[in-house]
């Protein structure tokens, strides 16, 4: 029984939510502040906070739109995205990777890491594993969904432990 430990640097600044200012995370830039709330949360996994995000619209595809700072990455090169959250009372909740494109010089979806998530009481951790083509920086979009049923109370999603990795898998 052989056990290797693999240790590798998280490209993402501030990656459990630990670092504020002025009720906003340090290296993440929030926009939709019409329908959502976030919150330093004290139930995480990681240290001592995760981001929380709340909702009290019902309307249909209204997002909380929390974008990471942009990341560097390099061309042809494999990436591995992880991402550990819980999702209450919400329709839609998902996340995904988001690179600038060299080419047509703008952001454009590349992949999905965790889609339409909605009552998970449970931490659950999501992996992707992608190729840069053309891409000069990736950046995460963390889209809390909105509200599922009033008489529960609000929507409530709960974001920890995020990372972004030069990957070592082979795909």
């Amino acid at each position: 029984n052989n056990t290797v430990e693999v240790y590798l640097d998280n490209l993402l600044p501030n990656p459990s939510f630990e670092n504020w200012v002025n009720d906003v995370p340090l290296s993440w830039r929030f926009l939709n502040t019409k329908y959502f709330n976030i919150f330093k949360s004290d139930d995480a996994i990681d240290g001592n906070w995760s981001l929380g995000i709340s909702a009290k619209t019902t309307l249909e595809k209204q997002w909380s739109w929390i974008f990471s700072e942009p990341i560097k990455v390099e061309e042809g090169k494999k990436y591995l995205v992880v991402i550990t959250l819980k999702s209450v009372n919400t329709y839609g909740t998902h996340v995904k990777i988001q690179g600038y494109n060299i080419i047509s010089h703008k952001w454009r979806d590349l992949a999905f890491i965790a889609r339409k998530v909605q009552d998970t009481t449970r931490w659950n951790t999501f992996y992707k594993v992608f190729r840069t083509y053309n891409i000069s920086h990736i950046r995460l979009v963390i889209n809390s969904g909105w509200l599922r049923d009033t008489s529960r109370g609000e929507a409530l999603t709960l974001v920890d432990r995020v990372g972004v990795y030069l990957s070592l898998i082979h795909i």
